[in-house]
């Protein structure tokens, strides 16, 4: 264990048991949120929870590329 560990571990050690009970269930809700891996050890749904925003879907993209418009 770690030096930088060890110290945490001590500092939380001397907290109030109701702030240590407060700290727990944080740190327990944390692990909860964590997504779920796949067997490579990758996020199996990387992108679940961000943020989708579509503005104007329907307009036609790079439309000046295509060379047969031109």
């Amino acid at each position: 264990m770690s030096d930088v560990v060890r110290n945490i571990l001590e500092q939380i050690q001397k907290l109030p048991e109701e702030d240590r009970l407060a700290l727990e269930e944080q740190l327990a809700q944390l692990v909860e949120a964590k997504p779920s891996q796949s067997k490579n050890g990758q996020p199996r749904y990387p992108l679940r929870g961000s943020i989708v925003r579509y503005d104007n879907p329907m307009a036609p993209v790079a439309e000046d590329d295509w060379e047969a418009v031109k």
